[in-house]
C-alpha cells in the first residue's frame, strides 16, 4: 500500500497538467539534470522516478525564489508533502 501511495505522490510531482499520465511517470532519459553519475538507461524505475521528482521539485523551488508554499501550490502538492518530499531528497 505505501509502494502505491509513493507513486502516485510521485505522479502528482511530476504531472504536467491537471490529470497524471503515463507518461509524467516514464520521463525521457534525460529530462532533468544529469547531476547523478548514473545514466537514466542504469537506474531502476523507482530510482528513476526519484531522481526526476527531486529534478523537479529543486526547478519549481528554484522557479519560486525558493517560497515552499508556492513551490508546493505549484507542484499541486500539500505543503507538508513537499517537506517530506524535500526530506527525503536531501534539499534543502
Amino acid at each position: 500500500m505505501r509502494e502505491l501511495e509513493n507513486t502516485i505522490e510521485r505522479g502528482v510531482v511530476l504531472a504536467r497538467s491537471e490529470c497524471i499520465e503515463i507518461s509524467d511517470l516514464l520521463l525521457e532519459p534525460g529530462a532533468g539534470s544529469d547531476a547523478d553519475t548514473a545514466s537514466a538507461e542504469d537506474l531502476d524505475l523507482q530510482a528513476f522516478l526519484d531522481r526526476a521528482a527531486a529534478d523537479r521539485i529543486r526547478e519549481v523551488l528554484e522557479s519560486s525564489a525558493g517560497k515552499r508554499v508556492e513551490a508546493a501550490r505549484r507542484l499541486g502538492i500539500d505543503r507538508t508533502t513537499l517537506y517530506r518530499l524535500m526530506r527525503r531528497h536531501g534539499i534543502e
